[in-house]
């Protein structure tokens, strides 16, 4: 027998503008294979009968409710509204949890192709270990230069390079800890699992995949657009 997949609950931070992608609206209230990211995002949570809480911080809460109620997620979604930061949103987001031992993730709004698979490997191993996110192993040459436009100084070592993407996530109250003490220190930290690392916790890799793109660029748009045409998702 299977044993049962751990719940959990997720917060989707939802800032983005758009500005790299070169669009007139926030990145994730764009198309992607006809339906808006941040829809395509929040689905696949959705569809996770032990996910328990799904919770966005938006820069805009009405437009964002809209959307969710336009596409039947009205009373699976509760909607924040984020801060100045992504940390902030994150932090208003992961307040509204309260206190609990209970597993949170933190993903971006704008990775819709992540894998209800790849969602369950991050909650087994936070389950087994107390804190982790998806993450590619480097697979390319890592150069090191010190400064932009500056030279190259160094080369790493690949093997121990892990190029880190969501879902990240550890217990609710330990990612407030973590959350609290980044605050009180005035410290903001490049992702979630940074904050954890921190407080001295470990934070485990699980081998991700490269069809969790983070979409940034137009050019990233056509090829997450690619994939779904290969998995047959169009709708």
């Amino acid at each position: 027998m299977h044993a049962q997949p751990s719940p959990f609950s997720v917060c989707i931070p939802s800032g983005g503008t758009g500005t790299r992608v070169g669009a007139g609206i926030p990145k994730q209230y764009l198309p992607l294979g006809g339906k808006p990211v941040l829809v395509r995002t929040v689905d696949v949570f959705v569809g996770m009968e032990e996910c328990l809480d799904i919770v966005i911080a938006a820069d805009d809460v009405e437009r964002c409710n809209d959307v969710m109620r336009q596409y039947g997620f009205g009373d699976r979604v509760r909607v924040v509204a984020g801060g100045e930061r992504r940390q902030d949103s994150v932090s208003r987001a992961v307040e509204t949890l309260g206190e609990s031992d209970g597993i949170v993730l933190i993903h971006d709004a704008a990775r819709p192709l992540i894998t209800s698979g790849q969602i369950r490997a991050v909650v087994a191993a936070i389950t087994q270990y107390g804190a982790a996110l998806l993450a590619l192993p480097a697979r390319d040459t890592i150069k090191y230069v010190e400064q932009l436009g500056g030279a190259i100084t160094r080369t790493l070592d690949r093997k121990s390079i892990w190029l880190a993407q969501t879902p990240q996530g550890t217990r609710i109250n330990v990612m407030r800890r973590a959350l609290d003490a980044a605050l009180k220190e005035a410290y903001s930290g490049t992702d979630d699992a940074e904050l954890l690392e921190r407080l001295g916790l470990s934070v485990y890799p699980v081998e991700g995949s490269t069809r969790n793109i983070k979409l940034t660029t137009a050019g990233d748009f056509e090829i997450a657009a690619a994939l779904l045409a290969i998995s047959g998702i169009n709708e």
